[in-house]
């Protein structure tokens, strides 16, 4: 069988050009995903960071990565997002203040569970009573334990950053003094989490990883 992968979108824009002082541009999506694809691999790890599609890793390295794992949203895939970007220009001190928000469903993710026996060498082959219970693996030895077709999801995910920035002019170019805020009200919302089976202990729930903190950044840019 080929391969096959299915994405669907509708997406919505608003963008308002600049005039009196401000601009503004906004974009809704919504999304439909399918296909075989790494399930279980890397849940676990904040390849996510802060975005929607930044470590996708959707390929598959062996047959252990499509068992019950045909079908499914695409990991890494956010069944909705919302981005607003715009700025303002600040009478009388003349400074431009620009905001960027973000806020997406989380990425899907699936519980897994560990094969306990398997096959590793060719020797391993010529033992009927293994081979009557092992599963083959070929790059990993987790498979995806649960309906594919209902994925958990992480929570959803809303930052706010702004950028303040005055200009000077000097010389043949422009001096401009910036002040950035990361995450400005300070999110913690949860960005990972263990997703996988581990025999007398229970982690799936677990937190991971969360939203970077609030942080402040100054700067001097030139421009000429």
């Amino acid at each position: 069988n080929k391969a096959w992968r299915v994405f669907e979108g509708v997406q919505l824009t608003v963008n308002k050009g600049y005039s009196d002082r401000w601009q503004l541009m906004g974009s809704v999506l919504w999304n439909y995903s399918s296909g075989p694809a790494g399930r279980n691999k890397r849940q676990d790890q904040d390849y996510n960071l802060e975005g929607s599609d930044i470590w996708s890793d959707h390929w598959v390295a062996g047959v252990n990565q499509l068992i019950n794992n045909m079908v499914g949203a695409l990991p890494f895939t956010p069944r909705f997002e919302f981005k607003l970007n715009g700025n303002y220009t600040i009478p009388v001190i003349e400074a431009d203040l620009a905001l960027r928000f973000r806020l997406h469903t989380g990425r899907p993710v699936w519980i897994l569970q560990e094969i306990g026996q398997r096959i590793t060498t060719n020797t391993d082959l010529d033992d009927a009573d293994l081979m009557a219970h092992a599963v083959l693996t070929t790059g990993g030895t987790q498979i995806v334990a649960q309906d594919p077709l209902k994925p958990l999801y992480m929570p959803v995910l809303k930052i706010l950053d702004l950028r303040l920035e005055k200009g000077f002019k000097m010389g043949p170019g422009k001096l401009s003094v910036i002040l950035d805020v990361f995450n400005l009200f300070n999110s913690q919302d949860v960005t990972n989490a263990y997703t996988k089976k581990t025999e007398g202990v229970d982690t799936i729930g677990q937190i991971t990883g969360i939203v970077a903190p609030r942080k402040y950044r100054g700067g001097i840019e030139y421009a000429f």
